[in-house]
């Protein structure tokens, strides 16, 4: 442990946040899972072998806390909560083939790849801005490590509309990683534009992910845009006062 810098502990300690939100949906519910994990993880830290990574262990003991609760509490996401996610339409024209700006580009994936800071931001940002019901669902399969039978047994999910669900998670992710790998960073004029209309509708997926992927890159956008939300709340008290 005396390893791992205070810095590196609060970036794990966020990361699992963001992750044990995405499964319980409450972030107080969240950060005691979170909690847990680490009063866990310090009292049996004679059992780290170092074989692997802290965050790794660390996140292996967070996972675990997840599916226990989840299945003390049966709180998994039910069948009923997917029907309206039907977004892999939008990736294909009328005759079921690819849209060429849907277009597939090659993400590497070998297991020696070294990833980059950003490239691990984006790939975060991605994930964490799935619509959030298939996001759980990918999350149970891909990272929790559950088998398709033992999800659909916790889920109440059919077999088809689970297969439906990830795959859907998976157009969606691979998408915006490709997008966004290759490249298509938002720039600030884009970013400011995106800040203000976010005031007057609700921005879609890709445009969340640009948007999140640059401020938290730019500190001068953040700085817009927690002035947008100043100059709101000050015409509100303008309003008032008049």
């Amino acid at each position: 442990m005396n390893v791992i810098s205070d810095l590196e502990l609060q970036q794990i300690r966020t990361q699992m946040l963001t992750f044990a939100q995405l499964q319980v949906n409450q972030a107080d519910l969240a950060e005691d899972l979170v909690q847990e994990a680490f009063l866990s993880a310090f009292k049996n830290l004679d059992n780290f072998k170092h074989q692997s990574a802290f965050k790794t262990w660390i996140f292996a003991i967070l996972k675990n806390k997840i599916i226990d609760y989840l299945r003390q509490k049966g709180r998994f996401v039910l069948e009923s909560e997917l029907e309206d996610e039907d977004t892999n339409n939008s990736f294909f024209d009328e005759k079921g083939y690819w849209k060429p700006e849907h277009y597939p580009s090659e993400l590497q994936g070998e297991e020696e790849t070294v990833y980059s800071d950003e490239f691990w931001l984006i790939f975060e940002t991605c994930l964490t801005c799935l619509p959030a019901k298939q996001a759980k669902i990918f999350m149970m399969r891909e990272f929790l490590d559950l088998s398709s039978e033992e999800i659909c047994q916790e889920t109440h999910l059919t077999s088809s509309n689970l297969h439906t669900t990830l795959y859907r998670a998976r157009l969606q992710l691979q998408n915006c990683l490709s997008k966004k790998t290759l490249g298509e960073i938002m720039r600030c004029r884009q970013a400011t534009r995106m800040i203000s209309e976010s005031h007057e509708r609700s921005l879609d997926i890709q445009e969340k992910v640009g948007l999140k992927v640059h401020l938290a890159m730019c500190s001068r956008c953040r700085r817009f845009q927690r002035n947008c939300k100043t100059l709101s709340m000050m015409m509100k008290k303008f309003k008032d006062s008049h």
